[in-house]
């Protein structure tokens, strides 16, 4: 049997957008003082968020769900479809994100795959003895943003694939003098739409894709 694990509370990845972004705030620096994976991962210790001439570390704000208002895929919808389910023939050739969620969903449905997918289940810990790998799951409580530390348990499984994708994290790179800079620090994970930015200057940095 085939099981599938996902922390979010509905299926499509980063296709699909909560009502709440869940927008942080992490700590950032220009200098080399601070270990980028620990930037990555959140973590602000007392003495990583004070640069080295004393000035408290700038904020940029980040998410891990990286959808905004006027999202559409950048390859046709025939390209990204599978191919036993192709996407509606009315769609736009690059389609809304709203209707890629749906496609995935659609999908689920039409395969009645729903049955093997285990929704809000967070994968904790992976370890392997013998021939068998050893999961702890915690099941997560988006409403609260918070994790039932209660409601953990363990599976057994001969195989194992981990699917997290290469954007879960969003990626902050060090740039030198970001810290100094006095305006908001907005990472395109954060991005919601142009509200956001109304009667502001605004200078985009990076140019890969999102």
């Amino acid at each position: 049997n085939i099981i599938a694990y996902d922390s979010r509370s509905e299926i499509g990845g980063l296709w699909t957008k909560p009502i709440n972004k869940n927008i942080t705030e992490i700590p950032i620096t220009s200098s080399d003082d601070i270990n980028i994976q620990d930037i990555n991962e959140g973590i602000a210790e007392d003495d990583r968020c004070i640069n080295n001439i004393g000035i408290p570390k700038k904020n940029i704000q980040v998410s891990k769900y990286p959808i905004y208002k006027d999202l559409h895929t950048n390859f046709p919808k025939e390209i990204m479809a599978y191919s036993d389910f192709p996407f509606d023939f009315d769609l736009s050739n690059m389609p809304h994100y709203t209707h890629v969620s749906k496609y995935f969903k659609d999908y689920a449905s039409h395969f009645d795959l729903l049955q093997y997918i285990c929704l809000n289940s967070l994968i904790v810990n992976a370890e392997k003895i013998d021939e068998l790998w050893i999961l702890e799951i915690k099941n997560v409580d988006h409403a609260t943003n918070c994790k039932d530390e209660k409601n953990t348990y363990k599976i057994y499984a001969k195989n194992l694939c981990i699917c997290t994708g290469h954007f879960n994290t969003p990626f902050v790179p060090v740039i030198k003098g970001l810290s100094n800079f006095s305006g908001r620090l907005i990472h395109s994970s954060a991005f919601e739409s142009e509200s956001q930015l109304d009667n502001l200057r605004v200078l985009i940095v990076g140019s890969r894709v999102s």
